[in-house]
């Protein structure tokens, strides 16, 4: 029988090669990156710009919002519009808990115990469904649109721990906890079939509906030359363009960094436009930069959640610029 060689981790000299040589620079050097990341002035200054720019945009869909007239769907004109109306799909999706027929729902399941608590958070993929009012139906592609639901039920205690022998999906069982070992609370939002929703948002023809970029192809889209209006001529960006593109880049890594994961590079997006008459209209977020909300809420709610989240983000980022400055000058950095 031929002989075999002894797996690598057998071996200690191996495995303390590989703690010295390996294990101990990297922990260091993971440590350095650490604290240049977040014991850095510029890192905190430019989070709070990020934060600062967030409500800035907040506050300018706000006063679209405002500005925007309600249209009715059969007369409606394309461009940003504004409409009220029943929801309606054809493949509904099942709520896990409730049951109902839903175009979207999201369940939070949070866990107390005497050590810690935990949460835990499942929602569907929103998918393309139909508003109707008095005058005519029309296609809403829920892509990367901002929903505000407010309609939800509330399980807690023993009535959550119930949940178990009821739920309609297999997804949330496992975080439910077993009789006495915890106090559980769960939260199940919807938009249900038949409900009444304020969409703002793009009209177009499906035509003029482009597959969205992922976010490192819109940089070097940026970044490229294109042609200059009415020219076959290339226009270079300019330094202002670039520089916005470099502070979009640095506030994306920031943001990432804060939310503990980073972007994955994917040369285009999982989402497709719907498969429809080229020439058929639908709602859908548009290439420019310009509110998209979903709400199962009228008009005056949106605005109000729009500017406590404005005020948030405002205040909070200027805050923590100016906080920034207080502590350099003061040395606490140094």
């Amino acid at each position: 029988m031929p002989g075999s060689s002894a797996p690598w981790f057998t071996k200690p000299w191996v495995i303390i090669f590989f703690i010295a040589v390996i294990g101990v620079p990297s922990v260091f050097i993971g440590l350095t990156l650490m604290g240049v990341v977040f014991i850095n002035p510029v890192t905190w200054f430019l989070a709070g710009a990020v934060w600062f720019g967030i409500g800035f945009r907040h506050y300018r869909h706000r006063l679209t919002i405002r500005d925007t007239p309600s249209a009715k769907i059969g007369a409606a004109a394309i461009g940003l519009i504004e409409v009220s109306g029943t929801v309606r799909s054809e493949t509904p999706s099942t709520a896990p808990i409730s049951g109902a027929a839903c175009v979207y729902w999201n369940v939070t399941i949070e866990v107390k115990r005497d050590e810690h608590s935990s949460s835990v958070r499942h929602q569907s993929k929103p998918q393309c469904f139909e508003v109707e009012d008095a005058t005519g139906r029309v296609l809403i592609w829920p892509w990367a649109s901002e929903l505000i639901v407010a309609k939800s039920q509330r399980w807690e205690g023993a009535a959550a721990a119930e949940l178990g022998k009821q739920l309609h999906g297999d997804a949330l069982r496992g975080a439910l906890p077993r009789a006495g070992d915890g106090h559980a609370i769960v939260t199940e939002r919807r938009i249900e079939i038949g409900s009444t929703v304020y969409v703002i948002g793009e009209l177009s023809e499906r035509r003029q509906v482009t597959k969205p970029q992922a976010f490192w192809d819109r940089i070097k889209s940026k970044l490229q030359p294109a042609p200059a209006s009415g020219s076959a001529e290339r226009r270079y960006p300019t330094g202002l363009e670039a520089a916005k593109v470099l502070l979009l880049a640095i506030g994306m890594v920031v943001v990432m960094i804060g939310m503990g994961e980073f972007p994955t590079i994917r040369q285009d997006p999982a989402e497709e436009p719907p498969a429809i008459d080229p020439h058929q209209v639908l709602i859908w977020r548009g290439e420019q930069d310009r509110p998209f909300v979903i709400a199962d809420s009228r008009e005056g709610i949106v605005i109000d959640t729009l500017a406590r989240w404005t005020k948030l983000a405002l205040l909070g980022g200027a805050g923590v610029m100016v906080g920034t400055v207080s502590l350099y000058l003061g040395g606490f950095f140094s």
